[in-house]
């Protein structure tokens, strides 16, 4: 159970199946490029959910797991250079942080093929100088813990740099009005997410769960965004 308050307010514990876990595990690992040479840092807490987007593929795929204590700029940088690391996770405060970091234009960053960026949108600018200083492997995920995410890849940024990229591998997308009709493409909407990493509900809170459900045409389930 993962508790997260998401833009409504109250934390919500949200029910994750060891089966969506393990979607989690190997969808991110294709998508993002984990092997069992992986070495992946992370630098949030162990509670969030975006936390999870490193330590599931890596620990699924064999690779290493390097834990940085408390975040700083330059210690990451230099735990960076000096494990090699090849995948890390942050939110974009701390991509603007790392980027105003002196230590930055010396750092041996050549290691890292996958930085994945998750948790508040991450600004256009931003965008171009962590791909000028930090390097190409850039990757902005767009989801809920509830269980279904977006990924604009590296491949996309030179095209679509202010998208939150295409659906992750298991994961439908779908654009629904107010009255819950779904729309055509090129409408504005709510976004609703289908996928084996969804949750299976909010713990005891049945009607919030109820809330959070659009059903599609065949009878599947879908998380709302709201």
């Amino acid at each position: 159970i993962i508790y997260s308050s998401g833009t409504t307010g109250l934390p919500k514990g949200i029910v994750q199946t060891h089966r969506a876990r393990q979607h989690w595990s190997f969808s991110n690992a294709i998508e993002m490029r984990f092997d069992q040479t992986s070495r992946a840092l992370t630098t949030t807490a162990l509670y969030s959910n975006g936390t999870w987007l490193m330590v599931l593929p890596v620990l699924f795929t064999g690779g290493t797991l390097h834990i940085l204590p408390q975040f700083d700029p330059a210690a990451f940088l230099e735990t960076v250079a000096r494990e090699r690391i090849t995948h890390t996770f942050m939110v974009p405060t701390q991509y603007i942080l790392t980027l105003a970091c002196p230590a930055l234009d010396r750092a041996d960053l050549s290691s890292l093929k996958t930085m994945l960026s998750a948790g508040s949108p991450l600004r256009p600018d931003t965008k171009q100088a962590v791909l000028a200083r930090m390097g190409p492997g850039l990757y902005e995920l767009y989801g809920l813990t509830e269980g279904f995410a977006t990924m604009l890849k590296p491949e996309f940024h030179a095209t679509r740099l202010s998208s939150v990229g295409t659906p992750v591998l298991g994961f439908e997308v779908r654009i629904i009005d107010d009255e819950g009709r779904e729309l055509p493409a090129g409408e504005a909407g709510e976004i609703a997410g289908y996928g084996a990493g969804m949750m299976a509900g909010y713990h005891g809170r049945p009607e919030a769960t109820a809330a959070a459900i659009w059903r599609d045409e065949r009878g599947r389930s879908f998380i709302r965004t709201g």
